[in-house]
């Protein structure tokens, strides 16, 4: 703090000597940007806590200012403030910064309609939707219409804003359960949303990273289960083969969780099989039966 004070007044100082007037405005920008960049290098060397302490000097700087002036990074900074209270497991505080940011919801929503100020928001809506995912998983037990809201507000501010690959794994992540929860109301709606989620995964490559592994065989398993439900038998069939020839992939060339994906695979091939009986594809049935049992699966005739 002694060295944020110090900056101002050499920033003031100079302004003086050159004859240039400085407003109270432009001390605290500068001291909320140094007090940011200082917990940034903070975190980066371990210290949360002197990182989270930066910031909430920061925030409580930012408050003072005008809402349409520090809308972005207000919501940004509490985004953070959660991110950083998580990583100690503080579960209290990481709450109240994520209530915090979701209280910016509304002026939020108001500047992502103008495209003037939409345009200065940077990474403020992703940070929302980060928000929107906590409250949603928070709230999926209690109150699952709420749940859903949540949710769908999470799609709508990743959605064309996506940056890094966490965030498009954060997207589909999104998707995926929305597909399912929306699939009896509106059945179309719910494959269009599936069908997103898988061309996220190809196009940022998830199914190529170990942690996505999980994610993108569920991903492969809801789509074909929507597909099935749907008694579209042939389509269905491609998407749990294609699930079967990805683990199987996974499980040759590792992966994080390789008892896991076993039991994935013991799980696929029977949903696969239990098709291809009902469909009267006895041939490819007892293929699949002979292909699994190379890998030590038996599938069950139940």
């Amino acid at each position: 703090m002694i060295f944020n004070d110090l900056l101002a007044s050499m920033h003031l100082y100079a302004h003086r000597y050159y004859g240039a007037a400085i407003s109270e405005e432009e001390i605290t920008e500068e001291k909320i940007g140094t007090l940011t960049q200082q917990a940034t290098a903070l975190f980066q060397s371990g210290k949360i806590r002197d990182a989270i302490q930066a910031l909430e000097e920061a925030y409580a700087l930012m408050i003072e200012r005008p809402i349409q002036e520090s809308l972005a990074e207000r919501v940004v900074t509490c985004g953070k403030l959660a991110d950083l209270y998580g990583e100690l497991e503080e579960k209290k505080q990481c709450e109240k910064w994520y209530r915090e940011c979701c209280s910016y919801m509304e002026p939020l929503k108001k500047a992502l309609q103008n495209p003037e100020s939409s345009e200065k928001l940077h990474d403020a809506p992703i940070s929302m939707a980060y928000a929107c995912v906590h409250f949603h998983n928070r709230t999926r037990l209690d109150d699952s219409e709420k749940s859903l809201e949540y949710l769908k507000e999470a799609i709508d501010l990743f959605e064309g804003r996506c940056n890094t690959v966490a965030s498009w794994g954060s997207l589909a992540n999104c998707l995926l359960p929305y597909a399912f929860l929306i699939d009896e109301e509106e059945p179309e709606k719910s494959l269009e949303y599936s069908e997103r989620v898988l061309d996220i995964i190809r196009d940022q490559s998830l199914d190529r990273r170990p942690p996505y592994h999980e994610f993108t065989f569920l991903a492969l398993n809801n789509h074909a289960w929507v597909l099935w439900n749907r008694l579209a038998s042939e389509e269905a069939i491609i998407y749990y083969g294609r699930a079967i020839d990805l683990i199987e992939g996974y499980l040759s060339t590792g992966t994080l969780d390789p008892e896991q994906m076993r039991e994935n695979l013991e799980k696929e091939a029977n949903e696969l099989y239990k098709i291809y009986k009902a469909t009267g594809k006895k041939r490819e049935a007892d293929r699949l039966t002979a292909r699994m049992r190379k890998s030590g699966i038996e599938i069950s005739e139940g």
